[in-house]
């Protein structure tokens, strides 16, 4: 019997040797990476959105409309080449913004956090991520015009109309709005905008509308819908209503925290420079509290000045070659610039009033805003062009390091930026949109002509023979 059970054994040990073999090398720590996750939760996911969203708006292409719309000034290497228009607009540049769109911590993620919030019915969770889903897909429409959105997701994406893109935004503002008033309290475990604060992002929700509402509100050249600014006004109405409500990112001063102009200052001196356009226009608008927080003076100069978009200087203490001295950007790596702000929202329904109630009624807003900054009231205008410039002005000012100075000059061609030094003849006016991506060009069937590398407006923009002012618009006069 004692032959029989070694016998036995002895026939079994190769097979429990291989039964063993099969789950030897596996297990966690053994097959598993922890440096490729396969999977995240939805609390990880969210983060990586927020954060995906804060470089998305504080960095490139943001640094390039700024540059177009001299709100900061291009002044070496690519830079200066960007900001004569000779640059910047191949297919390539956009890469990034486009990858970023779509790819990880935009549309993709948003819409796994849409479905898991959807099924565990955490309903003001949903709205925070499709408010963030309309910032990302109304941006995009800003940029590029038609873009992928109905089936963005797919191998090979159609292009859905600009028109449409931006219907769809505002039709997800509305869901989103519901969705944050819904009595589930779930919310993610960390929120960096708002501390998932509902009336916050409620509120941010509403400017959010009046921007895109705006942004489609011209039906040709300088005519705007009425019905469409009363909605501006509706909307503003329920918008951010101070400046402690502003959609921004949060930063310190520690490594992995600071802010990425800061970071691009840091790594690239020398390539960006204070631009004279921004500076001269707080000047005249007496923002004398603005320019001392955003602009630091040079060693050994007095008075604060700036470059001339597409002139080298040397930075930050040298000097244009029409001896303009040149002053720094603020260098503060726990600066916030504001996403979606007040001022924005103020400014959005200044203008509105102005083109459709009255402009003392405009007048009376656009103070109101600069009393809570500390300047001093402006006389009601004359003209409704003069009443604009002064609201246009007021925006442009605040908005720095924001896209909107570019979408406003495109619709109202304010501020009536000079031609930059350098700029090519061929191509002497402020570009209007992005090309398609280089990988999605050569990827998907669906993407539309790309004008030979050419950048004319989008289909919600028009050619503008002036500006608000009723003077000749320079960036648009040799736009095709």
């Amino acid at each position: 019997m004692h032959k029989t059970i070694k016998l036995a054994l002895t026939a079994a040990t190769p097979v429990l040797l291989l039964a063993g073999c099969s789950d030897f090398l596996k297990g966690p720590g053994l097959n598993t990476n922890p440096n490729l996750p396969t999977s995240a939760t939805t609390d990880q996911l969210w983060v990586g959105v927020e954060v995906a969203v804060m470089a998305q708006y504080e960095n490139y292409p943001l640094m390039l409309f700024m540059t177009w719309a001299q709100g900061i000034a291009g002044v070496n290497r690519q830079w200066q080449t960007y900001a004569s228009y000779n640059g910047g607009t191949d297919q390539g540049a956009a890469e990034g913004a486009w990858d970023q769109t779509y790819g990880p911590g935009g549309l993709r993620d948003l819409k796994t956090i849409e479905a898991s919030t959807t099924a565990s019915g955490a309903l003001r969770w949903r709205g925070m991520a499709r408010v963030l889903e309309a910032l990302y897909m109304g941006t995009a429409a800003d940029i590029w015009g038609d873009v992928p959105y109905t089936d963005a997701l797919s191998a090979t994406p159609t292009f859905d109309s600009q028109s449409a893109v931006y219907a769809h935004v505002l039709a997800l503002l509305d869901s989103a709005i519901v969705d944050m008033g819904d009595a589930n309290t779930t919310v993610p475990a960390a929120e960096f905008f708002y501390n998932s604060d509902m009336p916050s992002w409620i509120a941010l929700a509403h400017t959010l509308k009046a921007r895109f509402i705006m942004h489609t509100a011209q039906t040709s050249a300088g005519v705007y819908s009425a019905a469409a600014l009363g909605n501006v006004i509706t909307e503003t109405g329920l918008g951010i209503s101070s400046a402690a409500g502003d959609f921004k990112p949060s930063h310190t001063a520690s490594p992995g925290e600071q802010n990425l102009f800061y970071s691009f200052q840091f790594s690239r001196a020398g390539d960006i420079a204070p631009a004279g356009t921004h500076i001269s226009l707080a000047k005249a608008a007496g923002e004398t509290a603005l320019l001392t927080q955003w602009y630091t003076p040079s060693a050994g100069t007095t008075g604060i000045y700036g470059a001339q978009a597409g002139l080298p200087v040397e930075y930050p203490d040298g000097y244009a070659p029409d001896s303009i001295s040149i002053f720094e950007v603020t260098n503060d790596p726990a600066a916030s610039y504001p996403i979606v702000s007040f001022a924005e929202n103020e400014m959005l329904l200044a203008e509105a009033q102005a083109r459709t109630v009255s402009l003392a009624a405009a007048n009376a807003t656009l103070n109101t805003y600069r009393g809570s900054v500390g300047a001093a009231n402006l006389p009601v205008a004359g003209t409704l062009g003069a009443e604009l410039a002064d609201i246009l002005r007021e925006k442009f000012v605040h908005s720095f390091f924001n896209m909107e100075p570019w979408n406003d000059y495109l619709r109202t061609c304010y501020p009536n930026i000079p031609q930059p030094a350098g700029v090519n003849a061929t191509a002497a006016y402020v570009p209007g949109r992005l090309p398609v991506a280089t990988n999605e060009q050569a990827t998907n069937p669906n993407v539309p002509p790309q004008n030979n590398g050419s950048n004319p407006l989008n289909a919600n923009n028009f050619k503008l023979a002036t500006s608000v002012d009723g003077s000749a618009c320079i960036g648009q006069a040799n736009l095709p």
